[in-house]
């Protein structure tokens, strides 16, 4: 599999008027139907955040998961509160989702 178009991405506009999701020199993807123009417009302003984000919260949840790891892994599970724990899962399960594993 190819990689991504890098970022950032901005909301845009095509000729004909459609919104448009760009890196600024070509459209990523064209968004929407003309009568719901407010809402396609939302929704790609919505990918655009989501997208030019992605890569700085996918490393702060390794950095995170590698903390738990070295502060946790080995050590009997009573040393890890129900809160790290919890925490700790979310954290795994965000990864594996953001990495395209879930």
């Amino acid at each position: 599999m190819s990689t991504h178009t890098p970022g950032p991405w901005s909301v845009g506009r095509s000729c004909d008027g459609f919104v448009t999701v760009t890196d600024g020199t070509k459209t990523i993807c064209s968004v929407g139907v003309a009568d719901m123009f407010d809402q396609v417009e939302i929704d790609a302003a919505y990918i655009v955040l989501a997208c030019n984000a992605h890569e700085e919260m996918l490393e702060a949840l390794r950095t995170t998961e590698a903390n738990f790891a070295r502060l946790f892994d080995g050590q009997p599970e009573i040393e890890m509160s129900l809160a790290n724990k919890l925490t700790r899962e979310k954290v795994q399960a965000a990864i594996a989702k953001a990495e395209g594993s879930r």
